[in-house]
Formats: C-alpha cells, structure tokens, sequence
C-alpha cells in the first residue's frame, strides 16, 4: 500500500511522506502549512515579529525607480568651440564679403564692445588655443564634479536612518504641547493655546497618572473621544520634561521598528516615549496576516504595529535600562464601531492578540470632567476667542454638555467662525453633533468638501501623512471616479461641473484646515460625513502612483508612506508594485538593510529565490546579525533544493537568537531532508520548548519519527498535532499510516474517516483507505475508495500498480479497469471522424 504521509511500511517503499521530511526514494510529500517540499512553495514562514536589533529603518529619501522620468539629471555640459575657431570665422565671413571692419565698428553702437572683446582675445590667445585643443579632457573632469555635487545635496536631504519620533530636549516647557497636537498655525483657537484645566476639584488627575506612571512605567489612558486624553498625557509630559526627561512622540506616520544604531539625537538617560492615538495607527484590515500563512515568505513584512512597537522600546530598554524608559500610550476604548467603520475602537487595539505589549502598561481610565470643570474653561478659553463673554451662562452651559472638553472647544470655534453670539440655542451639546454640523456648513459653503474627507479617510487608512500635496490630488482623483461612476444620462452633466469641484478642492481644503484643522484630524471628525468611501484596488494603486510621483519632490515627509505600502503590497501579493516601490527607495538609499531585506523577501515570494539571495546577502552585509535575514535566506535557500547552504544560514540566525521557534523549526526540515533524523528530532523538541502549542511542529516531529521507524512515538506526535488542530487533515492520514505499520487496520481506517471528513477531496486518504481494506481482504471497499481516489487524481493510478497491498486483488479484472484504462480510439473520441 501507500500509507499516509511519512510512514514507510514494510515492503512498500512507495509513501507519500509529510511535509519538512523525505523518504529515500520517495518523492511523493504532503506539504502541510509552514513546511516545504522541494517543488512545493509552502514554507514555515518567519511569523510576523520584528526581532530587536532588526534593521527596520525608514530608507533614504528621494529613491528613484526605474520607468520614472522625474528625477534630477547629471548637469548637461556642451563642449563649445574654441574661442579662436568662432572669432576666426567670423572674421572669414566678414572677409569673404569684403566688409570693412574697420567702417562697421564706426558705425555699429557696439563698436567698443567689440575691441574689447578683441582685444581680450588677442591677449589671452594662447590660453584659448589651449582649451579648445584639451576641451573634452577638461569638460569631463567638470561633469564628475558637477554629478558628485549633485549627487551629494540629494543624500544631505535624506537620513540613513529615519526615526518617526519627535524628540523635545530637556526644559522645553512650552514645546511639549505643541508638539503633540501639531503646530497647526492656521487654525483659530489652536489645541494647544485651551488652557489646562483639572477634572475634579476633590482630585489631581496629574497625580493620579504621574503615580500610575511611577508603577510599571508604562502607563495607558483610556476614555472615549472627547474626553481630553491627549491633553492629559501632553500635561503630564510636560511635568517630567521639566524633571529632565527627554520627550520622544511618535508621529502620524513613519515605519516603526528596531533601530540599526542608537540615534545620534538621543541622550542615552531619561526617554519618555509618547504614544498619542494608538486606535487610529492600529488600522487591523491592512496589515492582519495569519500567524503561519502557508503562502507567504514575508511574514515579517506585515508585522502589526503592536509586535513593532514592543520590539523598539525593549531595544531601548536593553540600550539604557528599564528604569530610564517611560512610555505614556492613549487609546480610545468605546465598544462600538464609528460611522463607516469595521471595528470599534478598543477592537482595533487587538488587546487579547498582543497581551505581552499590553500588559506592560498601567491602565488608567479618565472619568468625565465635573460641570464646575466645564464652565471654568468657558471662563478661561472664551476671551482668547473673538466671541462676547457670558459668565452667566456658563454654568448652564456645562450642564447641557456631553462631558467632554472638546465638545466646548469645538463649539466656540464653529461660533466664531460662524460669527454667532454664544448662547444655549446656538450650543451642540454633542461632539458627534458638532463635527456633522461643521461637515454640513463647510459642503455649503464649498461642494467639494465630501471629496476631501474621502481622500483624508483614504490616506490614513494607509498610513499616508496628510498635506496638501496629498490630499488635494486624491480629492480629485476621487472626484473623477465619482463622475465616472454617472450613468450616460448624467455623465455630460457631471463633466460640466468637473472643472468647477476640481478647482473648488484647494479652497475647500483651506477653509476646512483654517476651521477645524483637518489636516490633523481629532477622534469622530471624519466620521462625520455620511456614506464613507469603501476604498477599493484602483485608490490602492492610484496612492503607489501618487507616491512614486512625489516622493523625489517630498523625500522626508513621504519615504515613510512608501515603504508602507511596499511592505503592505508585499503581504498581500502584489510584487510588480511592491518591487517599484522598493526600487524607487533602493536607488537613493543602498545602505539599508531593511530596503534590501525586502527586496528580497518580494522576490522570493515572486519565486525569484536566486535574485532573493542576493538580496538577502547585501541585507546581510550591512547588518551581519540580523536573524530575521539569515532565517529568510535559509528559506530560499531551501526552495532551490540547497540543503547544505540552507542549514548553515538558519545556523547563523539561531546563532544571533538561539530562542527562535520557528528558525528551529525550519532546520528540523532541512535536518529531515538531509536524513539527519536525529538531529531533526532534536531542533523540533527545541522548538516545542519555545512554542508547545504549534500543531506543524508536533506534525513534523511525527513524520521523522515514522522515518525512523518509531511508529509509537510518532502517533503520539499526531495526536497531539490534532489534540492542538482537530481538523488537521495531512495529521489523520499520516497517523493512520503509522497504525497500518503497526498492523492496527481498523484504527487506520478510523484515522483515514477523519481526515476525509476535514477535507472529502483528499485522495491520499481514500488512497491508504483502500489500501487497509485490500490488506484485510475486503475487495469491494477497497475498489471504492481506490476508484473514488482516482476520479480526485490520476496519480494514484501509478502507485496503486507497484503497491504491495493491492498484491491479492492485482488479477481483478476491476482493479485492473482501474489502474490501466485502455486508451479511447480517435474515431471514438470524436465520433463521425476518420482515423488517420
């Protein structure tokens, strides 16, 4: 018979074999997810963790990709002729007509231009003569300076290492709170000019968190939208700034991830990292990858930002010390989803997929402020405003209010920009009021504004930072697909009004940044526009062309974005772009071991495992300790058939990280394929060590113990590869393999139901099926389940003629019928046609 994957029965030497481990002379495998077999792509990918000291840096700016005219040529020079060949055939034309020099420059107002130019001529011929006999040589030279020139203003605008923090230095009282809002110059009534106002009168809330703080040193405020999250974790930075500590804020975007080396604008003392808005980074639908996808070679790649995070303040962590790291994080924790919106907002944290970053933080809930809170920042905020105070209704008005500060601070903006008294009738008592308020006055006043906040909505959903050279040009893209959308009818009516919307977008914008600070918009404001857009492949290429257009005009400000959507592109597939994106970035920054790392993880997923090694090796060159490279290139590696070459590179990764679950587990493939079974063995009870509940490890495990003939201890491995995945189906049919070794057919038989109930179409089930009913002399069992094997896949026809099981029946007439079925004659096959 053909038992199941990796047994060998006795006699038979035709088995289909698990994954990670083969059979001599076998070459029949049944890949299960995160191994490989040679011809098989499927492949224990690294899961996606960013290990610390990992190059993960935000590449150079200004990266051209090839295909792209926008890019800075080498200063053009033209060899011009030689001074004395010019002046000698002017002079030959004048002769040649016999013109009197002498009369023309009497009688040509330029006459003394012309002796002067003469006479310098004449004075310095010989150094003429010699620059029009030695121009190339000396043009040259000139064209290498000018391009080196060049070359090195474009890598002065670009930093090896783009760090996506603000950094505030010690005793900068004032910038602390501007830096974590924005310096939005435009807006009235900026966030960071509403005076501070405490909660409670019974309770300092700026305690209560520094207290909190002092605890773990990670401390997490939470509360819902409006609540003033962000101005509590602002305040309270400030107070420790002043203490000394360096503020460390993280942007709206950049690429978060280990350092190569420490930053030169960091003080190695005293690092409090400020992590303001974590529901609006943690997008989940962009980056949500399986932990062991069995197609994709790139799980490093989609590392959520979670994973990234942690990586990089342990790495800080280990550079200084616990103690000289602080991180303050916010987070909104409403339970249901925003308009337009999949997930709530707590859902987007993914708190129970990620406890080990998680549980670093103390978590701090904000109550709501009291109403004597409320109408002190009436009395505080509204004489910054151009609005009439009205102290006696302030405390009318903070009864009316939702409890949040940014319901007040947004009102008495829309008041003055409206130009209307304050009063109750003229008050929103909600912020979801307010922001849908200030959304219809602006559609009012500018019809192009639900393009706008498409755009912005589309840009954050991929991580693209929001500036007028960005949204202005997907406000219009939008636009256009909206028209496009018209029916025939309404189209020529649409078209007339394109250009009106479309010139209308850049004063829509500034209206909406100088009112309501779009560019940075606060929790719920762009929910506010009904209908959200569902973005769809054509913006997700649309933004890759975007990108590749500006980022040689924007190189600090949209590197970032780029490297993204590369890595985004990467998870889901898309390699052409993918390998543009990358490109455009690898042409100004060759230095960086992440751009090179990705390079080659798109071409190995491409299949380009050759062109991926080489990659890998420059990854590698420039940081010879990353193990996340070392592990990827042992991959590749092991796709090409290199056993040898595979095993020393997960060697070198186990080396830098010897604790890896899944490096371990990829050397127990390539151990099992090169029969080293013992040492197989070994790296997978490793592995299991770090990872016990790991179904592909136990299964592994089990394949190299049915090698070696230890059928026992193999089918404990299958159960608990089961006991983990109970509808792991290559795990029932390698364990009734091994039960047939052990001559326990019913079992077998049993095992083989299983399988077939996970997966009806496995014909290798059906296959060892009928090869336990034939070695029990069961004949009509056995020619049914091997027919219905056969009409899965032809291949079983093959197997079943040298299979020593079928040995009792290989005479029947059935079996025969189905192993061997004659050939249709043309004339049959195509009835009414002669035979030639």
């Amino acid at each position: 018979m053909v038992p199941s994957p990796g047994v060998m029965v006795p006699g038979n030497d035709r088995m289909v074999p698990s994954p990670g481990a083969t059979v001599p002379g076998n070459d029949r495998m049944v890949p299960s997810p995160g191994a490989t077999v040679p011809g098989n792509d499927r492949m224990v990918p690294l899961p996606g963790v960013m290990v610390p000291g990992n190059d993960r840096v935000v590449p150079l700016p200004g990266v051209m990709v090839p295909g792209n005219d926008r890019m800075v040529p080498s200063p053009r020079y033209t060899v011009p002729f030689g001074p004395s060949v010019v002046f000698q055939s002017v002079r030959g034309r004048f002769t040649a007509k016999n013109i009197n020099i002498d009369r023309l420059r009497q009688n040509n107002p330029m006459s003394n231009l012309w002796q002067v130019l003469e006479q310098f001529y004449q004075t310095y011929r010989d150094l003429f003569d010699f620059i029009n006999k030695n121009a190339v040589a000396l043009v040259l030279p000139l064209i290498g300076l000018g391009w080196w020139w060049r070359r090195q203003q474009r890598q002065r605008r670009i930093a090896t290492d783009t760090f996506p923090f603000d950094v505030v230095p010690p005793q900068s009282e004032s910038e602390v709170v501007k830096v974590v809002y924005g310096k939005n110059e435009v807006q009235r009534l900026p966030d960071w000019e509403v005076p501070y106002q405490r909660r409670s009168s019974s309770e300092n809330t700026l305690d209560r968190l520094e207290a909190a703080l002092a605890e773990t040193g990670w401390l997490l405020i939470v509360g819902k939208s409006g609540l003033g999250k962000t101005r509590e974790a602002a305040e309270l930075a400030r107070l420790l700034n002043q203490e000394g500590w360096t503020v460390v804020n993280l942007q709206s975007s950049g690429w978060v991830d280990v350092r190569s080396k420490y930053p030169e604008n960091l003080p190695r003392r005293r690092l409090l990292f400020l992590l303001d808005d974590l529901n609006q980074r943690m997008q989940i639908g962009l980056q949500e990858q399986a932990p062991k996808a069995k197609e994709v070679i790139s799980s490093p790649l989609t590392v959520p930002l979670q994973e990234r995070l942690l990586n990089l303040l342990k790495y800080f962590e280990d550079a200084l010390s616990p103690a000289e790291v602080r991180v303050i994080a916010t987070a909104r924790n409403e339970g249901v989803p925003d308009q337009g919106e999949r997930f709530s907002a707590w859902e987007k944290l993914r708190w129970e997929k990620y406890p080990q970053f998680w549980q670093r933080f103390r978590v701090y809930e904000l109550k709501k402020p009291e109403d004597e809170a409320v109408a002190d920042l009436f009395t505080d905020t509204v004489p910054r405003t151009n609005l009439t105070p009205q102290p006696d209704l302030y405390d009318d008005l903070a009864r009316c209010n939702d409890g949040t500060f940014r319901n007040v601070v947004e009102n008495l903006r829309r008041l003055e920009n409206r130009k209307l008294p304050l009063s109750l009738q003229n008050f929103r008592p909600t912020l979801k009021g307010n922001w849908e308020d200030n959304y219809r006055i602006a559609v009012g006043k500018f019809p192009a504004t639900p393009w706008i906040f498409d755009a912005i909505r589309l840009l954050q959903d991929f991580g693209v930072p929001l500036y007028p050279f960005t949204v202005i040009p997907t406000a219009r893209m939008l636009l256009w697909q909206t028209l496009r959308q018209k029916s025939r009818r309404d189209f020529w009516k649409a078209i007339s009004t394109y250009p009106r919307y479309w010139l209308n977008i850049p004063q829509a914008l500034a209206y909406l940044e100088a009112n309501q600070g779009i560019l940075e918009p606060r929790d719920g404001q762009i929910a506010a526009k009904p209908d959200p857009l569902e973005p769809a492949a054509y913006h997700v290429q649309y933004l890759i062309d975007l990108l590749l257009r500006l980022v040689d005009q924007h190189p600090q400000k949209l590197q970032a974005s780029l490297l993204n959507i590369a890595f985004m592109l990467v998870g889901q597939g898309n390699i052409r772009d993918a390998l543009n994106c990358l490109n455009k970035l690898l042409k100004f920054e060759t230095n960086s071991s992440l751009l090179w790392f990705g390079h080659g993880t798109a071409l190995g997923k491409s299949g380009a495992y050759k062109e991926a090694i080489a990659s890998y090796d420059q990854a590698l060159k420039l940081k010879p300790n990353d193990d996340v490279a070392w592990n990827e290139r042992g991959n590749a590696l092991e796709h090409l058939g290199r056993y040898e070459e595979a095993l020393i590179s997960y060697n070198q990764a186990l080396k830098f990280k010897p604790e890896d679950s899944d490096t371990l587990s990829n050397r127990g493939i390539v151990q099992a394929k090169l029969g080293q079974y013992e040492d197989a063995i070994a790296s997978f009870d490793q592995s299991l060590k770090i990872k016990p509940d790991d179904p592909e490890n136990w299964y592994s495990r089990g394949i190299v113990l049915g090698n070696l003939g230890r059928y026992k201890e193999a089918i404990a491995s299958y159960d608990k590869a089961i006991e983990i995945n109970p509808e792991y189906s290559d795990a029932w049919i390698n364990r009734s393999a091994s039960l047939g070794d052990l001559k326990l057919f019913n079992q077998a038989i049993a095992s083989c139901d299983q399988a077939l109930k996970y997966k009806p179409d496995s014909h290798l089930a059906l296959f060892n099926k009928a090869c336990f009913h034939a070695i029990q002399g069961e004949v009509e069992l056995t020619l049914k389940n091997l027919q219905k094997a056969v009409a899965i896949s032809a291949e079983v026809r093959q197997l079943a003629k040298i299979d020593s099981y079928f040995d009792s029946i290989r005479q029947d007439p059935r079996f025969q019928a189905l192993i061997n079925p004659e050939p249709i004659p043309p004339s049959e096959e195509f009835p009414g046609q002669e035979r030639f």
